[in-house]
């Protein structure tokens, strides 16, 4: 007798409220708005809507009180701003993973494999020297920057973020394929240095990091409930947010898509292009669909790590087509190194102090924060 097995999705009433009531133009836009506090960020966001100051302010208010149905925003920051990169670590030896956790490295995320083992992401000062393990059981990526996703409701619809069949239909994996194409059209034609796209090293300072790590929580904090949670003085969150911080983060994106609900399987696999500038664009194009929440670029900028996310019931019809898709770029993907994973584990903020991710602290020492990250550093300098 054959058995199967079908899996039956019932799409929340809850969710298509709670984004029907959200004005895509405004989420499309704060992607892009690098202000801190909330009511600079609602000027920036009437200069590029048109909208009045007092109209900005109030959807920024409606947006926030979507947390109380789980749709949190989150801020994106740049890893080679801070002078970091990333490595991530698949074994099936869970003791080679607690070797990496118990190092002196920021933790930023820790998960289980499927069928057994897991996997870690951490970072670690992009200068610093790190011996990549290598075994069959045993596989390693290290990444100079790390783009998160910002989908594109202008082109993928706002069912996209809701609907698990509208999110992974054929259509939507044709704007992909057409997106990509545009993008790498664009940059070949921008004759920038890939570099030059990535972005280096600004000047920051540990009171940076501890307004990162308020954003991370919540983007649309005003600047005096930043300045009381983190204990410092209004002036310099002021400060240290107009002259540091604008040039730290990516913009303001949801950290959670409700469709995401639905997805619970991701799949991490490497793929491979000649050409750095094609690369960086396929990045960028894929982290505006809501199945790739993360792309991680290599330190040649041809190679990327790439995060899938799907129903374990479309999982095979989702990796096929994206494999088609690279494949009609001349991209190659390594098939032979795919890592199976499901949603838990945990999440950190903003490496150097591993405090758990969007918990709010009631309260922390700043003057002993200072002292803890100007000792790790010193460590790294002197290894």
């Amino acid at each position: 007798m054959n058995i199967v097995f079908i899996t039956v999705i019932v799409i929340s009433l809850a969710d298509e409220y709670m984004l029907g009531t959200v004005d895509i133009t405004i989420l499309h836009t704060l992607y892009g708005i690098r202000s801190v506090g909330r009511n600079a960020i609602a000027k920036e966001l009437a200069l590029r809507t048109g909208l009045t100051p007092r109209t900005a302010l109030r959807k920024l208010k409606s947006i926030e009180k979507l947390k109380e149905k789980e749709l949190f925003l989150t801020v994106g920051y740049s890893l080679a701003a801070l002078g970091l990169k990333g490595i991530i670590i698949f074994s099936r030896d869970e003791t080679v993973l607690a070797q990496y956790s118990r190092a002196n490295y920021f933790l930023r995320s820790s998960f289980p494999l499927i069928p057994f083992g897991g996997g870690i992401v951490f970072y670690a000062p992009s200068m610093s020297q790190f011996n990549l393990p290598n075994s069959s059981d045993v596989y390693a990526f290290q990444y100079m920057e790390r783009l998160r996703n910002r989908t594109n409701f202008l082109k993928y619809s706002i069912n996209s973020a809701i609907d698990p069949e509208v999110a992974t239909s054929s259509k939507s994996l044709l704007i992909l394929k057409n997106d990509a194409i545009s993008k790498i059209k664009k940059l070949d034609k921008s004759n920038l240095n890939p570099h030059e796209v990535i972005g280096g090293p600004v000047k920051f300072d540990w009171i940076d990091l501890t307004i990162i790590k308020e954003l991370e929580k919540n983007p649309l904090k005003k600047l005096e409930e930043i300045a009381s949670s983190v204990h410092l003085p209004l002036s310099k969150i002021m400060k240290h947010s107009s002259k540091h911080v604008v040039h730290l983060i990516h913009g303001i994106r949801i950290r959670y898509l409700p469709v995401y609900r639905y997805f619970d399987s991701h799949v991490m696999i490497k793929v491979k292009n000649g050409d750095a500038l094609a690369s960086i664009a396929l990045a960028q194009a894929l982290v505006e669909n809501p199945l790739f929440p993360t792309v991680g670029v290599g330190d040649n900028l041809r190679e990327l790590i790439v995060q899938v996310t799907s129903p374990f019931s479309l999982l095979r019809k989702v990796l096929t087509n994206f494999i088609s898709i690279c494949n009609d770029l001349g991209i190659d993907v390594d098939t032979e190194n795919m890592w199976l994973f499901s949603v838990g584990g945990k999440r950190f903020t903003i490496p150097y102090i591993k405090w758990e991710e969007y918990i709010p602290r009631v309260k922390w020492n700043a003057d002993l924060l200072s002292k803890v990250i100007s000792e790790k550093i010193r460590r790294e300098r002197t290894q």
